[in-house]
């Protein structure tokens, strides 16, 4: 990696390693010749009478295999070896590779005023949760809150990470946003909810309802001349649990926004409930089941 020196593994493992290597070579050309061994021993033996004498050279052959082949019986101890000591000096490179990556991580997302924070194999990173897997070459999921919604992978290299993290926040921040007019959307898809599901006013509708009609409620003409999936402006749940966690105005004409925590079983189901963060850039966060605007003064 850039800036770091280069560690070399102990002398010890090197010797190792070569032995190993050069035991293997050996192994093969004697496998090798063990096999033809054994094809000429069964073609002989069925003719013994015939071949009494070249199968008598051929056993002694054979005996010879056997003591060359002694030497492979160390080789599961040796191997063993091999990797009680590689497994120190891969683990500290292990270290120097973590430390590398969020060093460099923390500074470049740093940059943009967003702060790294946790311990490995999950980081934070405001509303977004980073999960570190070094199997098969590493990767790291990025997911919405702690491992609600996965949004994305890509490659353990911190450059790679920052520019996903920034690319989903900027998603998430789309093109600005107006507290008071999102207030007001809410408001009328609450609206707008209750009445498709025949609920009586001020009373709670479920969240991912509410969701859908706020979604409806932010399409353009060009959609509502030609309500096509081309003309469909995507937002979905990370984007509305973004704006909700962003929107300090809670109240519009005298109502106030209820959001009502779910329950452990409606949280099992993506269509019962929606994760909230505390703010946006927070990695906490709430579990809702319902919203409601209800007059200011009413219970």
């Amino acid at each position: 990696m850039p800036g770091v020196g280069k560690i070399e593994p102990e002398p010890v493992v090197n010797d190792l390693l070569h032995d190993l290597q050069q035991v293997v070579r050996r192994g093969k050309d004697r496998l090798n010749r063990l096999g033809i061994l054994l094809k000429e021993l069964e073609r002989y033996a069925k003719e013994p009478e015939r071949y009494a004498f070249v199968l008598k050279e051929r056993l002694l052959a054979l005996d010879r295999s056997s003591e060359d082949l002694r030497e492979f019986e160390e080789l599961p101890d040796r191997l063993s070896r091999l990797s009680s000591e590689l497994s120190s000096f891969v683990e500290q490179e292990l270290q120097r590779a973590r430390s590398t990556v969020t060093t460099a991580l923390a500074r470049d997302l740093g940059q943009k005023g967003l702060e790294l924070s946790g311990n490995f194999p999950l980081l934070s990173c405001g509303v977004l949760t980073l999960e570190f897997a070094f199997q098969a070459g590493g990767k790291v999921t990025l997911y919405f809150g702690p491992r609600i919604e996965k949004l994305q992978q890509v490659p353990i290299e911190s450059e790679a990470i920052a520019k996903a993290v920034l690319s989903l926040y900027g998603d998430l921040e789309g093109e600005g946003f107006d507290e008071g007019a999102y207030i007001g959307t809410l408001f009328k898809a609450y609206h707008v909810a209750r009445h498709v599901l025949g609920c009586e006013a001020e009373r709670p509708v479920p969240i991912t309802d509410i969701m859908f009609q706020t979604a409806i409620l932010k399409q353009d003409k060009k959609f509502r001349n030609d309500p096509v999936r081309t003309n469909f402006a995507g937002y979905g749940r990370t984007r509305f649990a973004y704006d909700l966690s962003r929107t300090k105005i809670r109240s519009i004409d005298n109502f106030e926004l209820h959001l009502t925590v779910a329950s452990m079983e409606q949280t099992k189901h993506p269509e019962t409930h929606l994760w909230v963060p505390q703010s946006p850039k927070s990695p906490k966060g709430t579990h809702f089941s319902m919203l409601a605007f209800r007059q200011v003064g009413s219970r």
